[in-house]
C-alpha cells in the first residue's frame, strides 16, 4: 500500500500503542471531476503557450504545423537522450 494513501488514526496515542494507519477513503465523484477540471485546463493552457511561443518564432506567415512537428521531433530526441543516460 502506498504511504501516501495512508492517514495516521490518533486514537492510541495515549496509551503508548504504535499509531494506526488506515486507508484515506477515495475522493468523492465531485472531487474527482474537479481534478480532472482542473488538470484538462492545465493541459489547455500548456498547449496554448507552447502553441504561442512557436507562433512568436515563426511568424504570422509561418508553417505552426511544421513547427510543431519540428519542435516535437526535437523534444523526443532530447527526451530518449536523457532516458538513455538515467
Amino acid at each position: 500500500m502506498n504511504p501516501e494513501n495512508l492517514r495516521r488514526n490518533d486514537e492510541n496515542q495515549d496509551d503508548g500503542q504504535k499509531p494506526i494507519y488506515r486507508p484515506c477513503p477515495p475522493p468523492s465523484i465531485e472531487q474527482q471531476q474537479r481534478n480532472w477540471a482542473a488538470w484538462h485546463q492545465a493541459m489547455e493552457l500548456s498547449h496554448a503557450m507552447l502553441m504561442a511561443g512557436l507562433r512568436h518564432r515563426i511568424g504570422p506567415q509561418g508553417d505552426l504545423q511544421a513547427a510543431y512537428r519540428q519542435w516535437y521531433e526535437q523534444y523526443q530526441a532530447t527526451k530518449w537522450e536523457q532516458d538513455r543516460a538515467s
